[in-house]
């Protein structure tokens, strides 16, 4: 059996609390589309990327779209959609599980795919 690696970006309670989060996640397509955006292909710790330059891409297992490190400032990262930044997520809790398989970060926002209207 294959093992794949993953890093998990978990929003927040509040970033859940959002009233537009509540809306999304109630509509069955945006909410699958919304968590596999949340799922990095291959394990990144907080201190791999923070190393990485801005602009730095990820596959997700939202396979048509990618996310990418977005300028933050020093000692932070962010993450969001390769196009259409409006909703870019910030590591708030870092390396909240680490294993040689995943790695699970908490992000203050539900950070969404930049198609969906």
């Amino acid at each position: 059996m294959k093992e794949y690696k993953l890093t998990i970006l978990a929003p927040t309670n509040t970033a859940f609390a959002t009233v537009s989060a509540r809306k999304d996640m109630k509509n069955p397509k945006h909410a699958i589309q919304i968590i596999g955006y949340h799922f990095l292909v291959d394990k990144h710790s907080f201190a791999q990327l923070i190393k990485y330059k801005t602009g730095t891409q990820f596959s997700t297992l939202n396979y048509r779209q990618k996310i990418q490190k977005v300028q933050a400032k020093r000692g932070q990262v962010r993450l969001g959609p390769k196009s259409g930044a409006k909703y870019v997520g910030k590591i708030v809790r870092k390396d909240l599980y680490i294993s040689t398989l995943d790695a699970v970060h908490g992000v203050d926002t539900v950070i969404r795919p930049p198609y969906l209207k």
